[in-house]
């Protein structure tokens, strides 16, 4: 996709990690579908620009589950990241796209960071394309934090 003569592309990986899914709640039912309500939390490994900077981050997250599309919909989260090594904290919002299949679901995701820390003060301009894939029940997933560029 070009946008005003730029490349739009996904950069560098920032981060990679195990998800967990603590909690899914049904919040709602209507002719629409389902209001579902999920926490998780994932360990998470820094690469390239983030090399060095592991954590920790657990995720809140709401999404309608449409009747039509087999539960495939748009999704809105709030998140925060604690870094390993000197309990830095970074806040998250997102919004994107999930899409369930049996066996093997996915999500896409774009999140935007903010921070008062020195150490993740770069994130405060990074807008990031995350992905996600695991079983059909988000129980256990991958988790990869891209820049986008």
């Amino acid at each position: 996709m070009k946008f005003q003569g730029e490349m739009m592309a996904i950069g560098e990986i920032l981060w990679e990690g195990k998800g967990k899914t603590a909690i899914t709640t049904v919040e709602d039912i209507t002719a629409e579908g389902a209001k579902l309500n999920y926490t998780w939390s994932a360990e998470l490994k820094g690469c390239g620009k983030a090399a060095g900077i592991d954590g920790v981050i657990t995720f809140t997250g709401t999404k309608i589950a449409p009747l039509k599309g087999g539960g495939s919909g748009n999704t809105n989260g709030r998140g925060i990241f604690f870094t390993a090594k000197g309990g830095d904290m970074a806040v998250i919002k997102s919004s994107g796209y999930g899409n369930p299949r049996w066996k093997k679901t996915k999500s896409l995701e774009i999140w935007s960071f903010m921070t008062v820390s020195k150490k993740l003060n770069w994130l405060n301009t990074v807008v990031a394309i995350v992905t996600q894939e695991g079983d059909s029940a988000w129980k256990e997933f991958n988790v990869t934090i891209n820049e986008w560029k």
